[in-house]
């Protein structure tokens, strides 16, 4: 009996020792006096991320139903279905030629109104009414007949001209003053002419660069209804665009958080995509875009991830498992997995205890968080701890044990 009562005492001493936690090993009692050897480890800390677990489906950044900007019978359509385009690529040849006519016949018209005003090239820039052939030629005649007008006058002051010819030399300066404003007038109703030439030849040129349509954005062709012969109009052709283009790289995942989540949510956060379609694979994006409003009817947020994609593996409409780095827990403990021994609904680990004179263990419950390579997170020890990570099925807590090496990790993560 005083015995039983002395190994009770030791049990209660090696309980206090451990801060009071319970033992959730019974020891044996015929154990209690034999020392097992034990590898120990340290309990290591480590910042750890903190990940939310959802799922996502991916989405093109950008997206355009293309149809030509004028009407004309496609000449060719040198892309097709999947291919990959850059931008600037050609994706259909309308016919040009009545449009070239059209703009041979414009340039030739603005030639010629051109020449009437003295330029040569059709970029001229306007000149001043009064340098134009036809104004000097006007202007020439102006002052001839105002310097005959004024001989005139003189000379019938001086008795020299009957006043019929007086008369006439003046007849002769409002005709030239007259044709000299029509000069300027017919000037300046060319200028005129000139610049609507210019905007209707300005007009076709535009008319003609429409007639070949091209990619505005690199990416794939996704869906073409559209061939060679075909007319084609800006208006398209039926629901469907003639050509669609998508952009695979980079690519997005839309991800519906729950809104409880909100102030954790921000634009950069580390997001990790896996596919059953990719087995063994992890895409590794950012946060580009976080919904300041949640949805009413599903109480979630919306936030796009973008993913580099330059090969295009990923496409829109893949649905994945999704990780979502919401934060950083400081300083966790971790230990390696050999020193977790298995309870009802629980994990224990084996604490060293140095006393004077023998070690024993104190067994303390502790519950699991992330797992890294081979160490887990714990809560309920602190760093620099030793813990039993060999012969954990002859250990109780209170037994003694004798430390035969102390296990070091160079992987192991924190310090």
């Amino acid at each position: 009996m005083t015995g039983r009562i002395l190994v009770l005492f030791l049990v209660l001493s090696a309980l206090a020792g451990c801060g009071g936690r319970g033992s959730v090993t019974p020891a044996p009692e015929a154990s209690r006096s034999a020392a097992v050897e034990v590898d120990v480890a340290s309990v290591r800390l480590a910042d750890l991320p903190r990940w939310l677990s959802t799922v996502g489906t991916s989405r093109s950044v950008n997206e355009a139903s293309i149809n030509p900007r004028s009407a004309g019978v496609v000449l060719d359509v040198p892309v097709d279905l999947g291919d990959h385009v850059r931008e600037g690529d050609v994706l259909i040849q309308q016919d040009p030629e009545e449009v070239r006519l059209q703009i041979e016949q414009d340039r030739a018209s603005l030639r010629a109104d051109l020449a009437a005003l003295g330029v040569d090239r059709l970029d001229a820039p306007p000149r001043r009414d009064e340098d134009a052939p036809a104004v000097r030629k006007a202007r020439a005649g102006l002052d001839n007949a105002r310097q005959s007008w004024d001989r005139n006058q003189n000379l019938y002051r001086a008795n020299l001209i009957a006043e019929q010819e007086l008369q006439t030399s003046k007849q002769a300066l409002l005709s030239a003053q007259a044709d000299y404003q029509g000069a300027l007038d017919q000037v300046r109703t060319s200028w005129a002419n000139v610049g609507v030439r210019r905007s209707a030849l300005r007009i076709n040129e535009q008319r003609l660069a429409n007639l070949t349509t091209r990619a505005p954005f690199d990416g794939y062709i996704t869906a073409k209804n559209v061939n060679q012969g075909d007319y084609a109009s800006p208006g398209g052709s039926g629901p469907e665009p003639y050509i669609r283009l998508t952009q695979l790289d980079p690519i997005d995942v839309r991800l519906e958080i729950a809104q409880v989540y909100a102030e954790k949510l921000k634009v950069g956060q580390e997001v990790e995509v896996t596919a059953d379609a990719f087995p063994g694979r992890t895409f590794k994006g950012r946060v580009v875009h976080v919904n300041p409003a949640s949805s009413a009817q599903s109480r979630t947020i919306a936030v796009d991830a973008r993913f580099a994609n330059a090969h295009g593996v990923l496409r829109p409409g893949l649905f994945g498992a999704v990780q979502l780095r919401l934060g950083t827990r400081p300083q966790a403990p971790l230990v390696p997995e050999a020193a977790l021994q298995k309870t009802i609904g629980a994990f224990q680990v084996f604490v060293i205890q140095p006393g004077q004179g023998s070690t024993t263990v104190c067994a303390v419950s502790v519950s699991t968080g992330e797992k890294i390579g081979t160490w887990m997170e714990v809560e309920g020890l602190k760093g620099g701890q030793q813990v039993a990570v060999s012969s954990l099925d002859r250990l109780f807590d209170g037994a003694h044990v004798t430390v035969r090496k102390v296990v070091r990790d160079p992987s192991a993560p924190g310090r």
